[in-house]
């Protein structure tokens, strides 16, 4: 998450892709999209509620 937005140096972000494994950096990915999704329909129904 922080190297989403980012405040992780260069090479601790390295470092991460170098020990991911494909299958958690998916997993990881599908959770943060379904957060995403969710805190948008909630902020939409929030203002138009």
């Amino acid at each position: 998450m922080s190297s989403h937005i980012g405040v992780r140096s260069h090479a601790r972000r390295e470092e991460d892709f170098r020990r991911a494994n494909g299958l958690h950096v998916v997993i990881a990915g599908g959770v943060y999209f379904a957060l995403v999704i969710a805190a948008l329909v909630l902020l939409v129904n929030l203002i138009a509620g």
